[in-house]
């Protein structure tokens, strides 16, 4: 059996094609199992309809922070009339 340098030359384009390719095809699916992995982790699952929350996002950002108008130190609201009482 006798094989020329051509042939030779042909198997080996043709195994390193193939390494190729299959490396090509890892790295893909490496980089889309990371992505999905970023992005789950930027944007978390919603949770199911039964434990979701009913309150909206303007009722928790009240919630977190609660103004009442005039609780400053040393500010009097319009309607306040301690200020100077009449006699």
């Amino acid at each position: 059996m006798e094989f020329s340098v051509s042939t030779l030359l042909a198997t080996i384009a043709l195994g390193l094609m193939v390494v190729l390719t299959v490396g090509v095809v890892y790295l893909t699916a490496a980089d889309w199992r990371d992505r999905r992995r970023r992005q789950n982790l930027v944007r978390p699952q919603p949770l199911p309809t039964s434990q979701r929350s009913t309150t909206t996002q303007k009722e928790k950002k009240a919630q977190k922070s609660p103004k009442a108008k005039g609780t400053k130190t040393g500010n009097k609201t319009k309607g306040d009339k301690t200020q100077n009482p009449k006699p």
